[in-house]
């Protein structure tokens, strides 16, 4: 969403390209799920014309009534297509596709010590086989509402990262780390600037800044479409992401032809379950993504990255860009 057009530029000169999705992590279907995170699945499911998690209750109930287990089915199978629409957009661009197993902001929070799911009660990454509940038990309802939840409003989203998770950002720099192909020198990052506040975005560029003191050369894009609702937010997240990095950001564009902006809102298309609730429909994604890349280049589509001065003139870089679910 935000730097498509940047991308059908970098793959059509030839360049290597890989898309990190962080917060990818599919919850096991024994996992229990707060109600906001329930509502999210309802708010999603508009737009999926035939979703494969509907309750066999009718659809007028929803999944606000339906039996736990289907809701928590519901959860693993809104990740999958979310993965789905993501491979089926990056097939635009020829670009690698990474998945790290963080989960969303609406899956992440801690059970009760006494859980019998308590082996594994931090739950802000899937599990790995060692560490994944115990075999045949599944968490209860009564454990989802002992539980403590990270982000349960639209304002816990865009806040502060939760103080439970003050390292989470640490865990997410070794992730990346790992899934990188290329040395320090030749590897350029592409990471969120954090314009509207979203806490995943957040703890994105927060564990940027963990690999640009390694050495890993850094660029930062606005987050679309925050940038697009929130222009007044623009300001905040330069300065904060400034001091930071313990230097001056400076705004560079990057334009695109029509032809790559064309690939960019095709690709935007392919994450059908989150175009209603983004946008209002494709048709409304279509015109908001097009008004609002002319709008960045001041009548020519355009996109917009931030940089240091360090890092400004390195036009040689091999890129990585390292994204939110979207």
């Amino acid at each position: 969403l935000s730097c498509g057009g940047l991308l059908a530029q970098l793959t059509q000169q030839g360049q290597a390209v890989q898309v990190i999705n962080i917060f990818a992590g599919i919850p096991p279907a024994n996992r229990p799920l707060s109600a906001f995170a329930r509502y999210q699945h309802r708010q999603w499911q508009k737009t999926l014309a035939d979703p494969p998690f509907q309750s066999r209750n009718n659809e007028e109930k929803g999944e606000a009534n339906a039996p736990p287990s289907v809701a928590r089915r519901a959860s693993r199978s809104f990740v999958q297509i979310r993965r789905a629409e993501d491979k089926a957009a990056l097939l635009y661009f020829n670009a690698q596709a990474s998945y790290l197993n963080f989960y969303d902001c609406i899956y992440r929070g801690s059970l009760p010590e006494n859980s019998i799911s308590s082996r594994n009660r931090f739950m802000t990454e899937a599990p790995r086989p060692q560490n994944s509940f115990r075999e045949g038990r599944a968490a209860s309802g009564e454990e989802a509402k002992r539980a403590v939840w990270y982000y349960t409003a639209d304002d816990d989203i865009f806040g502060p990262v939760h103080p439970a998770e003050a390292r989470l950002s640490l865990e997410i720099a070794r992730a990346l780390q790992a899934e990188i192909k290329t040395p320090a020198e030749q590897t350029l990052f592409y990471a969120p600037l954090s314009v509207g506040n979203h806490v995943d975005h957040q703890l994105g560029f927060l564990a940027a800044t963990q690999l640009a003191k390694q050495g890993y050369p850094l660029l930062l894009y606005q987050d679309y479409p925050y940038a697009q609702r929130h222009p007044d937010d623009v300001n905040r997240a330069v300065q904060s992401c400034a001091q930071a990095l313990s230097a001056p950001l400076h705004p560079q564009t990057s334009f695109l032809s029509e032809t790559h902006l064309s690939v960019k809102i095709n690709a935007i298309s392919a994450y059908a379950s989150q175009l209603h609730v983004l946008f209002g429909g494709e048709q409304a994604m279509r015109q908001q993504v097009m008004a609002y890349a002319r709008a960045v280049g001041k009548g020519q589509a355009a996109e917009q990255l931030w940089t240091t001065k360090r890092i400004q003139d390195q036009n040689d870089k091999q890129p990585l860009d390292f994204d939110h679910q979207r």
